[in-house]
């Protein structure tokens, strides 16, 4: 697949009435259910019953009836985030912070048909309590 590079022009969204966020304008946002991913034309397809990427920016709000960082985050990357997770492999997180915001990073590790991905999921709580993932 053949992308072409990311425009100089932004086009703002805003996601869920929360997270505003500018994405190249060559850029096509992709709506799903409680997620929305942005990518180029030519940079995504059909792998069967799950859409495949080349590169992407994918981001989610989800409920945290948890009231716990930690374990939202886990049960977001098990659900939406991994394509195969590996069983009894812990997810290990590293907490930054930016300004007053907590912000968990975590490596995630997917298998591909050919060989396995990584890419870093980042989450946080938002002033509401709603958890925002981004992989």
């Amino acid at each position: 697949m053949w992308s072409p590079p990311p425009s100089p022009d932004f086009t703002t969204y805003i996601e869920g009435e929360l997270v505003r966020v500018s994405i190249p304008s060559n850029w096509r946002e992709l709506p799903g259910s409680n997620a929305v991913t942005f990518a180029p034309e030519g940079a995504y397809g059909n792998g069967g019953v799950k859409s495949v990427f080349t590169h992407r920016v994918a981001m989610g709000l989800a409920r945290n009836d948890k009231h716990n960082l930690r374990v939202t985050s886990d049960d977001i990357i098990v659900s939406y985030v991994l394509v195969n997770p590996s069983p009894g492999r812990a997810l290990r997180y590293r907490t930054v912070r930016i300004g007053d915001r907590a912000i968990s990073c975590c490596r995630v590790y997917r298998r591909r048909p050919a060989r396995w991905n990584a890419s870093r999921c980042f989450t946080t709580l938002l002033r509401d309590g709603t958890l925002f993932s981004n992989s």
